[in-house]
């Protein structure tokens, strides 16, 4: 594991983007507090939910933009599921939430980082044809 890898805290074998690897100190601590906050929610980190996994670039759905679908507006930081939760029970899904780093801050926020559940969060298509042949099917 890299040395951006282990500051991110992500797991074993995840090699984030140039993105992430170049952080500053407060973003950092965002993504660790952001961590924990899942995590006292009883969400575990999991390296990969569809394609969507530290370092991939993707969008939100209400990234209407030109070029948001095609090149992204952030990159995924964290991939976190809460294993039998009762949305899981409900939609017969798994209860999956994203921390991603967007290229800008969203509108009236200073922070470029947020959560999102998995289904707002789509593979951007230069993502897509990077991922060309890989298994993307957990």
């Amino acid at each position: 594991m890299t040395d951006a890898a282990t500051n991110l805290g992500g797991p074993a074998g995840t090699a984030p983007d140039a993105a992430l690897a170049a952080l500053p100190p407060e973003e950092t601590a965002e993504i660790a507090r952001l961590r924990a906050e899942l995590a006292q929610c009883q969400y575990v980190e999991i390296p990969d939910h569809r394609g969507l996994r530290p370092g991939a670039r993707v969008y939100h759905s209400g990234h209407q933009w030109p070029g948001a679908a095609l090149d992204g507006s952030g990159v995924v930081a964290a991939v976190f599921e809460r294993p039998g939760s009762s949305w899981s029970r409900t939609y017969n899904a798994p209860d999956v939430e994203i921390i991603v780093l967007w290229d800008r801050p969203a509108f009236g926020s200073s922070s470029r980082l947020s959560t999102s559940a998995s289904y707002r969060i789509y593979l951007a298509a230069v993502q897509q044809v990077t991922d060309a042949g890989s298994d993307t099917t957990r």
